[in-house]
């Protein structure tokens, strides 16, 4: 998990400096799909894999004496799809810190221009396409693949894993694209 946050940091810091190099109000979509990709590989990295053996259980029993139903099943979803909540809530900062801005004197609040709604704009939407259009394929794949012996080994498992991710996605853009709507 540290090394996730310590990457998210130098693509910052790498997505600052080609903005300071090419024109002030740029933010690359390349940037937007590392972490897409880094969301993806911290998946795997962490040792899961798009199979309901791998998931990992006993994250919902850490923290309670006793049996908690529900703080249970949010500690497993949390581990499940921890990369997903933090690029999500990163990307935001991530603009923040490119647009290199000091706070308002009388407050500690940096001000939000309409550049930056749009920049918001299209990063939620490159990183909602990247997974709304894996899910997408896998869908194809699995209706190319219907009639093939491992289709409930291999891929109805992808194909659930990969439609929750993007549900995932789409649920926290719109929750902090509120937040952040609601803050200006």
């Amino acid at each position: 998990m540290s090394v996730f946050i310590v990457t998210l940091y130098y693509f910052a810091e790498v997505c600052r400096q080609l903005r300071c190099e090419l024109r002030p109000n740029f933010f690359p979509m390349s940037v937007v799909l590392a972490q897409a990709f880094f969301t993806v590989h911290y998946f795997f990295g962490s040792g899961h894999r798009y199979e309901f053996s791998s998931i990992h259980w006993a994250a919902g029993f850490v923290g309670f004496n006793e049996m908690n139903f529900f703080g249970s099943g949010a500690l497993v979803i949390l581990e499940t799809f921890a990369a997903p909540i933090i690029v999500v809530i990163a990307l935001p900062c991530i603009i923040l810190w490119v647009s290199k801005r000091e706070p308002n004197e009388n407050t500690s609040i940096i001000p939000i221009d309409g550049d930056d709604y749009d920049r918001y704009g299209r990063s939620f939407l490159m990183y909602m396409f990247f997974f709304g259009f894996n899910a997408t394929m896998t869908t194809l794949s699995a209706f190319t693949h219907r009639r093939h012996l491992m289709v409930w080994r291999v891929f109805a498992p992808k194909y659930i894993f990969d439609g929750i991710f993007a549900m995932v996605v789409d649920l926290l853009v719109v929750l902090i694209s509120y937040f952040i709507s609601s803050m200006h």
